[in-house]
């Protein structure tokens, strides 16, 4: 393992770049809402959302991840504040902002509906960048207008791409032509087939691939498939069995775990587990922020795994393949930048007006 604690032992060389929301999650509703009716809420969440999402779970795997976006002045910018610095996230090269963007969401059998205010942000180039290694970049933010991170890219930076639906010709057009400067990308199947016209989530990947260098399409219950440009490899992840309380966030966890992962040079079948594995933890949570798993809970979920291949006596395609975590884990484990990933809580920080 010595060449894994010698690449990840730089862990704030992730920069993160998007747009920065409050989420409001409304979860166990009695009824589905209708109009000109009001229904109530067994649950409800406020918590960090948008590109936090991916801040959160990058800083719960022991970085120190540098944010780009605008954080609000307005009372729930100060809270959004407050619970990135709790989670050891760098703020230096944020700007500020008058207004926080806002999402509701509200979680119904696994399924999420969502209503967004988003006050309009200024395309701008980030403040005393230093060069990172590696980029997780919402393609659908302001920032990703500017050449900043293409700059990078063309200095070394992986570029880990994500995007937000919009549905329209257009976003298919400048989504395809961006992804060209971009090394990783990770949309979802609705996503993929959208972009590529295609009716399989296997073709899609594949046509795809002709952008980046790698592509992981995130495709719910039935795993992850994953195609390799330069080799043409290509495989299914399945996903872990788990119940299922909010998927708000799933991708973005998937997205910060597999670059957490590949820039720890761990074997890409391992990087696309890990980070099947985070984002099946974070469902069983409500948000993707505080959904994130702590490497305490990613422990215990090994242990248990461990535990029941004790009791069974058999092998498992489970355990099989994730037979790498408990030595991955003790690097991340004993890995000292002054971090306390794995003991913080993931029932985030309270919100009061």
């Amino acid at each position: 393992m010595t060449g894994q604690q010698q690449s990840i032992a730089c862990a704030n060389d992730f920069v993160v770049a998007g747009e920065l929301f409050l989420d409001v999650v409304f979860a166990d509703l009695d009824s589905a809402p209708e109009p000109g009716t009001e229904v109530f809420a067994g649950e409800k969440l406020t918590a960090p959302g948008g590109i936090a999402n991916v801040a959160f779970a990058l800083a719960r795997l022991r970085t120190t991840p540098r944010l780009i976006s605008e954080v609000g002045k307005d009372v729930f910018g100060q809270w959004l504040r407050s619970a990135l610095l709790a989670e050891k996230v760098d703020l230096s090269i944020a700007s500020e902002a008058p207004d926080t963007s806002i999402t509701v969401s509200i979680a119904d059998s696994g399924e999420r509906s969502m209503v967004t205010f988003s006050p309009q942000q200024q395309a701008g180039e980030p403040k005393e960048l230093e060069p990172p290694k590696a980029i997780i970049l919402d393609l659908g933010s302001v920032w990703a207008v500017g050449g900043w991170w293409k700059e990078a890219a063309a200095n070394g930076a992986r570029i880990y791409a994500d995007i937000r639906w919009e549905g329209t010709d257009e976003w298919r057009e400048r989504t395809l032509r961006t992804l060209e400067f971009c090394s990783v990308f990770t949309p979802n199947t609705k996503e993929a087939l959208f972009l590529t016209g295609e009716s399989s989530v296997e073709a899609a990947a594949e046509k795809l691939a002709n952008f980046v260098d790698l592509v992981a399409v995130t495709a719910g219950e039935d795993g992850v498939f994953t195609y390799e440009s330069g080799s043409g490899r290509s495989f299914w992840t399945p996903s872990i069995e788990v119940d299922v309380r909010d998927t708000t966030g799933a991708g973005d966890v998937f997205l910060a775990s597999f670059a957490r992962a590949e820039q720890s040079s761990l074997p890409l079948a391992d990087c696309v587990a890990f980070a099947a594995l985070c984002s099946g933890l974070s469902v069983t949570k409500m948000s993707g922020s505080f959904g994130a798993p702590t490497l305490d809970e990613i422990e215990a979920w090994q242990q248990n795994l461990s535990e029941r291949h004790r009791e069974t006596g058999l092998a498992t395609d489970l355990s099989d393949r994730y037979a790498f975590l408990s030595d991955y884990l003790r690097v991340l484990l004993t890995e000292d930048q002054g971090l306390q990933g794995s003991k913080r809580t993931s029932e985030g920080l309270r919100f009061d007006n």
